[in-house]
Protein backbone atom coordinates (compact mmCIF):
# COMPACT_ATOMS: atom_id res chain seq x y z
CA UNK A 1 0.00 0.00 0.00
CA UNK A 2 2.50 2.62 0.67
CA UNK A 3 4.89 1.52 -1.84
CA UNK A 4 2.36 1.33 -4.12
CA UNK A 5 1.23 5.04 -3.48
CA UNK A 6 4.95 5.81 -3.51
CA UNK A 7 6.45 4.42 -7.05
CA UNK A 8 3.30 3.65 -9.09
CA UNK A 9 1.04 6.04 -7.64
CA UNK A 10 4.10 8.61 -7.90
CA UNK A 11 2.91 10.40 -4.84
CA UNK A 12 5.36 11.93 -2.36
CA UNK A 13 4.48 13.03 1.37
CA UNK A 14 5.09 16.10 2.24
CA UNK A 15 6.42 14.72 5.64
CA UNK A 16 9.07 12.57 4.41
CA UNK A 17 12.02 14.77 4.99
CA UNK A 18 11.42 14.27 8.46
CA UNK A 19 10.59 11.19 9.35
CA UNK A 20 13.13 8.27 10.78
CA UNK A 21 12.98 4.91 11.94
CA UNK A 22 14.80 2.90 14.13
CA UNK A 23 15.77 -0.82 14.15
CA UNK A 24 15.62 -3.02 17.65
CA UNK A 25 17.31 -6.49 16.69
CA UNK A 26 17.60 -9.59 18.61
CA UNK A 27 19.13 -12.86 18.18
CA UNK A 28 20.26 -15.51 20.10
CA UNK A 29 23.56 -16.58 17.67
CA UNK A 30 26.69 -14.51 17.55
CA UNK A 31 26.75 -14.61 13.61
CA UNK A 32 29.01 -11.93 12.03
CA UNK A 33 26.05 -11.63 9.17
CA UNK A 34 23.39 -12.60 11.96
CA UNK A 35 21.65 -9.16 10.61
CA UNK A 36 22.25 -8.73 7.63
CA UNK A 37 18.33 -9.56 6.57
CA UNK A 38 16.84 -7.58 8.99
CA UNK A 39 18.64 -4.71 8.20
CA UNK A 40 17.80 -5.07 4.68
CA UNK A 41 13.83 -5.65 5.18
CA UNK A 42 14.04 -2.82 7.45
CA UNK A 43 16.07 -0.30 4.91
CA UNK A 44 12.99 -1.54 2.35
CA UNK A 45 10.16 -1.01 4.96
CA UNK A 46 11.38 2.23 6.16
CA UNK A 47 11.56 3.52 2.32
CA UNK A 48 8.19 2.49 1.97
CA UNK A 49 6.79 4.45 4.25
CA UNK A 50 8.90 7.32 3.32
CA UNK A 51 10.95 7.55 6.36
CA UNK A 52 14.84 7.59 6.55
CA UNK A 53 16.89 4.86 8.61
CA UNK A 54 18.53 6.85 10.99
CA UNK A 55 20.17 3.58 12.71
CA UNK A 56 19.83 0.13 14.20
CA UNK A 57 19.73 -1.27 17.59
CA UNK A 58 21.20 -5.14 17.47
CA UNK A 59 21.99 -7.36 20.04
CA UNK A 60 23.30 -10.90 19.76
CA UNK A 61 23.38 -14.08 22.26
CA UNK A 62 19.69 -12.86 23.63
CA UNK A 63 17.81 -16.17 23.39
CA UNK A 64 14.71 -16.36 25.71
CA UNK A 65 11.69 -14.27 25.21
CA UNK A 66 12.26 -10.39 27.33
CA UNK A 67 15.93 -11.37 28.11
CA UNK A 68 16.41 -8.18 26.22
CA UNK A 69 15.13 -6.16 28.90
CA UNK A 70 18.07 -7.23 31.00
CA UNK A 71 20.89 -6.88 28.53
CA UNK A 72 23.90 -4.53 29.82
CA UNK A 73 23.39 -0.97 28.55
CA UNK A 74 20.37 -1.78 26.07
CA UNK A 75 18.12 0.61 28.37
CA UNK A 76 20.74 3.49 27.56
CA UNK A 77 20.82 2.62 24.13
CA UNK A 78 17.51 3.01 23.20
CA UNK A 79 17.03 6.18 25.43
CA UNK A 80 20.00 7.83 23.77
CA UNK A 81 18.58 6.71 20.54
CA UNK A 82 15.17 8.02 20.79
CA UNK A 83 16.36 11.48 22.04
CA UNK A 84 18.53 11.61 19.13
CA UNK A 85 15.70 11.33 16.57
CA UNK A 86 13.12 13.22 18.68
CA UNK A 87 15.79 15.98 19.20
CA UNK A 88 16.22 15.91 15.46
CA UNK A 89 12.12 16.82 14.63
CA UNK A 90 12.06 19.19 18.24
CA UNK A 91 14.76 21.56 17.82
CA UNK A 92 13.24 23.02 14.84
CA UNK A 93 11.54 26.39 14.27
CA UNK A 94 7.68 25.54 14.43
CA UNK A 95 5.13 26.41 12.14
CA UNK A 96 1.21 26.08 13.05
CA UNK A 97 -1.53 26.67 10.30
CA UNK A 98 -5.25 27.05 11.76
CA UNK A 99 -8.14 27.13 10.40
CA UNK A 100 -12.06 25.80 11.21
CA UNK A 101 -12.16 22.55 10.44
CA UNK A 102 -7.98 21.32 9.65
CA UNK A 103 -9.71 19.55 7.13
CA UNK A 104 -8.73 21.90 4.17
CA UNK A 105 -6.72 25.39 4.23
CA UNK A 106 -4.21 24.63 7.23
CA UNK A 107 -4.06 20.90 5.82
CA UNK A 108 -2.97 22.58 2.67
CA UNK A 109 -0.88 24.97 4.05
CA UNK A 110 0.93 22.36 5.96
CA UNK A 111 1.17 20.10 2.85
CA UNK A 112 3.10 22.83 1.14
CA UNK A 113 5.26 24.27 3.81
CA UNK A 114 6.22 20.80 4.53
CA UNK A 115 7.25 20.56 0.73
CA UNK A 116 9.30 23.71 0.93
CA UNK A 117 10.86 23.28 3.93
CA UNK A 118 12.32 20.15 3.22
CA UNK A 119 12.61 18.87 6.78
CA UNK A 120 13.97 22.40 8.17
CA UNK A 121 10.85 23.44 9.86
CA UNK A 122 8.33 21.39 12.05
CA UNK A 123 4.84 22.30 10.41
CA UNK A 124 2.04 21.14 12.06
CA UNK A 125 -1.88 22.26 11.66
CA UNK A 126 -4.82 22.33 13.81
CA UNK A 127 -8.44 22.81 13.71
CA UNK A 128 -10.84 24.85 16.78
CA UNK A 129 -14.05 22.73 15.36
CA UNK A 130 -11.82 19.99 13.89
CA UNK A 131 -13.79 17.67 11.18
CA UNK A 132 -13.79 14.13 11.52
CA UNK A 133 -11.86 13.31 8.65
CA UNK A 134 -10.22 15.82 5.90
CA UNK A 135 -12.28 16.66 2.93
CA UNK A 136 -11.63 14.47 0.11
CA UNK A 137 -12.01 17.62 -2.46
CA UNK A 138 -8.48 18.03 -0.33
CA UNK A 139 -6.57 15.15 -0.79
CA UNK A 140 -7.87 14.64 -4.60
CA UNK A 141 -6.56 18.45 -5.40
CA UNK A 142 -3.63 17.84 -3.31
CA UNK A 143 -2.96 14.08 -5.23
CA UNK A 144 -3.26 16.08 -8.66
CA UNK A 145 0.04 18.25 -7.54
CA UNK A 146 1.30 14.78 -6.09
CA UNK A 147 0.89 15.76 -2.53
CA UNK A 148 0.03 12.87 -0.24
CA UNK A 149 -1.94 13.68 2.44
CA UNK A 150 -3.89 10.17 2.87
CA UNK A 151 -2.90 9.10 6.71
CA UNK A 152 -3.38 12.85 7.96
CA UNK A 153 -6.02 13.11 10.23
CA UNK A 154 -7.76 16.79 11.54
CA UNK A 155 -7.34 17.25 15.25
CA UNK A 156 -7.92 20.12 17.35
CA UNK A 157 -5.93 22.89 18.47
CA UNK A 158 -6.50 22.57 22.38
CA UNK A 159 -4.65 19.03 21.82
CA UNK A 160 -1.96 20.74 19.94
CA UNK A 161 -1.62 23.57 22.59
CA UNK A 162 -1.06 20.88 25.43
CA UNK A 163 1.37 18.79 23.57
CA UNK A 164 3.46 21.76 22.37
CA UNK A 165 3.36 23.23 25.97
CA UNK A 166 4.72 19.98 27.01
CA UNK A 167 7.38 20.40 24.61
CA UNK A 168 8.43 24.01 25.88
CA UNK A 169 8.35 24.92 22.26
CA UNK A 170 6.03 27.86 23.24
CA UNK A 171 9.00 28.87 25.13
CA UNK A 172 10.55 29.70 21.79
CA UNK A 173 11.34 32.39 19.89
CA UNK A 174 11.16 30.39 16.62
CA UNK A 175 7.48 29.81 17.12
CA UNK A 176 5.06 31.18 14.50
CA UNK A 177 1.01 30.90 14.13
CA UNK A 178 -0.70 31.27 11.27
CA UNK A 179 -4.59 31.88 11.71
CA UNK A 180 -7.24 31.18 8.99
CA UNK A 181 -10.18 31.81 11.28
CA UNK A 182 -11.47 35.09 12.90
CA UNK A 183 -11.29 33.79 16.50
CA UNK A 184 -8.82 34.69 19.34
CA UNK A 185 -5.95 32.28 19.29
CA UNK A 186 -3.69 32.79 22.73
CA UNK A 187 -0.42 31.28 22.72
CA UNK A 188 2.04 32.78 25.69
CA UNK A 189 5.31 33.80 23.49
CA UNK A 190 4.03 32.43 19.92
CA UNK A 191 4.04 34.88 17.20
CA UNK A 192 0.64 34.60 15.49
CA UNK A 193 -0.13 35.89 11.80
CA UNK A 194 -3.44 36.29 10.36
CA UNK A 195 -4.59 35.04 6.68
CA UNK A 196 -7.90 36.68 5.44
CA UNK A 197 -8.18 33.29 3.49
CA UNK A 198 -12.08 32.32 3.23
CA UNK A 199 -14.00 29.00 3.30
CA UNK A 200 -14.69 27.31 0.01
CA UNK A 201 -18.30 26.50 -0.64
CA UNK A 202 -17.53 23.91 -3.57
CA UNK A 203 -14.96 22.21 -5.30
CA UNK A 204 -15.14 24.96 -7.92
CA UNK A 205 -12.68 27.05 -6.00
CA UNK A 206 -10.14 24.61 -4.93
CA UNK A 207 -7.75 25.89 -7.25
CA UNK A 208 -7.77 29.52 -6.86
CA UNK A 209 -7.52 28.73 -2.82
CA UNK A 210 -4.49 26.44 -3.43
CA UNK A 211 -2.96 28.98 -5.38
CA UNK A 212 -3.03 31.36 -3.03
CA UNK A 213 -2.40 28.98 -0.46
CA UNK A 214 0.81 28.62 -1.70
CA UNK A 215 1.82 31.67 -3.25
CA UNK A 216 1.57 32.93 0.70
CA UNK A 217 3.28 29.60 2.16
CA UNK A 218 6.71 29.82 -0.11
CA UNK A 219 7.15 33.37 0.62
CA UNK A 220 6.41 32.32 4.27
CA UNK A 221 8.95 29.19 4.63
CA UNK A 222 11.05 31.20 3.21
CA UNK A 223 11.25 34.01 5.57
CA UNK A 224 10.89 32.09 7.92
CA UNK A 225 14.05 29.79 7.34
CA UNK A 226 15.95 33.12 7.20
CA UNK A 227 15.43 34.74 10.27
CA UNK A 228 15.59 31.22 12.16
CA UNK A 229 19.25 31.15 10.25
CA UNK A 230 19.98 34.59 10.81
CA UNK A 231 19.05 34.59 14.57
Amino acid sequence: MFWGRRYKMKLADPDAASRQGVLLAVGASSGKRLFDGVNLTAHYFFDAISARFAEALTYKKIEEAGAVSSFPGVDEDIGQAADRVMDAVLNKPTLIFVSRKDACRSQMAAAYAKAAAKGCVRVLSAGIDPAEDIFAETHAFLADQGLDIKYQKPRHLKDLIEETSAEKLINRPSFLVVSMVPDKISLPEATIRSWDLDEIEDSDGMEALGKEIRRRVEILVSDFQSRHQGG
